[in-house]
């Protein structure tokens, strides 16, 4: 009996982060949705849906490389300054799990808000620095089905950096490369959760890093 309880607790548990990762990145884009009417400033088409693929590099060895894919909006604020909200999500196989986890796997999704700075007005290339924030949900996979997950990593806010590319290839169709190298620290935490996450002390806790390394392909299709 206890075991099922535990069991639903997590379910209920992943199912309310899940949940949580559309009505965030809804809630940001109404924030900025302002902004998208844009003065004479800035010339043609100027918001795009985005899709993306890629790889996720762990720098702890101790992690695979994992698949990444995601989609999301972009907007040109001005012609050299643009805004971009992204969910992503992947899964990666861990040879040596951290203390408290088992063999299995780190599944990842992430709610991205990353500002650009455009080192060109207009053209056919654009270079462009990244700059942003990220949520990252975590939500841990034993090898063994039959096992009963015991622990999982704790949710975290993160900082990341980046530089990208955009190639156009037409008026309304971009193609584009992305680097961002994401600096994240978590911990492992029992389940079920006993207490608040925010009454712990991170600093008190056996910190992990998860830092990651994305090199992504992406289209943005504009509007």
């Amino acid at each position: 009996m206890r075991k099922e309880e535990r069991s639903m607790r997590k379910n209920k548990r992943n199912e309310n982060q899940s949940g949580l990762a559309v009505p965030a990145a809804w809630l940001v884009l109404a924030l900025v949705w302002p902004s998208l009417s844009f003065g004479d400033e800035a010339q043609g088409h100027k918001l795009a849906f985005k899709a993306e693929a890629g790889a996720v590099f762990r720098t702890d060895q101790n992690f695979d490389t994992g698949f990444l894919y995601g989609a999301g909006f972009f907007t040109l604020l001005s012609p050299r300054i643009g805004l971009e909200l992204l969910i992503t999500g992947n899964r990666a196989p861990m040879n040596e799990p951290p203390a408290g986890l088992s063999a299995g796997k780190l599944a990842t999704t992430q709610v991205l808000l990353s500002g650009q700075y455009r080192f060109a007005k207009d053209g056919r290339f654009i270079p462009y620095a990244i700059f942003g924030l990220e949520f990252n949900f975590f939500h841990f996979w034993p090898a063994d089905e039959a096992e009963e997950n015991t622990a999982d990593v704790v949710d975290r806010l993160a900082p990341h950096l980046g530089a990208g590319l955009d190639w156009a290839l037409s008026d309304w169709l971009t193609l584009n490369a992305d680097a961002r190298y994401s600096i994240i620290k978590t911990w492992v935490e029992d389940l079920p959760r006993e207490g608040p996450i925010g009454e712990v002390n991170p600093d008190e806790v056996d910190q992990i890093s998860l830092n990651a390394l994305t090199l992504t392909l992406g289209l943005k299709f504009f509007f």
